[in-house]
């Protein structure tokens, strides 16, 4: 019985530290049309330049944002498809934003 409380406190103060992180500061703003995307980077809600983003799409590449946190991607493709932006922020969480591009 001992056992089994000390495995239920544990859990439940894992959970709380877990709940008690904070969300990240980074966020990724997608504006789509048609075969491409215009993506900014912002950090507390201010752009952010030389951020790698890794876009999965056309494959995996990673591109760096710009001196207004913006790139473009486009689809060049023949057929439409999802990409995958990702950010890591300091303490390495993953901050992704996914969208549709159509074909050209």
């Amino acid at each position: 019985m001992r056992t089994v409380l000390k495995a239920i406190a544990l859990t439940a103060l894992t959970s709380t530290i877990a709940f008690a992180m904070p969300a990240s500061d980074y966020s990724i703003r997608v504006k789509a049309d048609r075969n491409h995307a215009d993506v900014t980077v912002l950090k507390d809600g201010e752009p952010v330049s030389g951020v790698p983003v890794k876009v999965v799409g056309n494959g995996t590449k990673t591109y760096v944002t710009g001196s207004k946190g913006t790139f473009m991607a486009a689809n060049l493709f023949d057929n439409g498809r999802s990409f995958t932006f990702e950010v890591k922020d300091e303490n390495g969480k993953v901050v992704r934003e996914q969208r549709y591009l159509s074909s050209f």
